[in-house]
């Protein structure tokens, strides 16, 4: 709209602007449409534009017939000549009519609608959350293993003061059986040969 002095026909313009709508049979104008076109597709232009937020999308199928019927033409006549104006001109002559007038029934073919929604995989809440469940999680590894390197240096540390507390002591065990002697057993006769 600032380069060429008109508006696109295919967007709206905002209407406190004015601009016109591109008129491509003037001189200058289609040129001027078609390079800021190219610029626009290539990304030369220095503008931010996003994505539009909203947009409706018309698959069309036109079909025609002769409109007003032949049978109907006499009605719509006699309607056109009640109505006065420049409508009374054209009631007379049926060709006229259907030269003159056209009637355009709109309607959707389907009646769905598709919203499609961009949202984060991640929002602000469950990031944190995953942070601080895996430093949790982390937090509790180390602790366990140092609680076991803990437990392993202990038990190191008894073993070792119990093999030099064991070499310290003098060996005073003495075998109970072998002091009393050999064992008789009651009922049993020993004899000599």
């Amino acid at each position: 709209m600032e380069n060429c002095g008109c508006s696109h026909w295919e967007f709206a313009a905002p209407p406190d602007l004015q601009y016109p709508k591109c008129n491509l049979s003037a001189v200058g104008v289609s040129e001027c449409v078609e390079l800021y076109g190219y610029k626009f597709a290539h990304g030369m232009l220095p503008c931010d534009c996003p994505l539009q937020c909203k947009e409706e999308l018309y698959q069309l199928t036109v079909s025609g017939s002769q409109w007003p019927s032949s049978a109907f033409i006499e009605k719509f006549s006699s309607d056109l000549r009640e109505m006065g104006g420049q409508l009374s001109t054209i009631a007379d002559s049926p060709q006229l009519i259907r030269d003159n007038l056209v009637k355009v029934v709109v309607y959707y073919q389907q009646l769905n609608s598709e919203q499609i929604e961009e949202e984060p995989s991640v929002s602000e809440i469950d990031l944190i959350s995953s942070m601080g469940g895996l430093v949790g999680l982390w937090v509790g590894f180390s602790v366990c293993t140092l609680a076991e390197f803990f437990e392993l240096f202990v038990d190191m540390l008894v073993f070792f003061a119990r093999r030099c507390l064991w070499k310290a002591v003098p060996n005073t065990y003495a075998n109970p059986c072998s002091e009393r002697g050999r064992a008789s057993f009651a009922g049993q006769k020993t004899t000599n040969m």
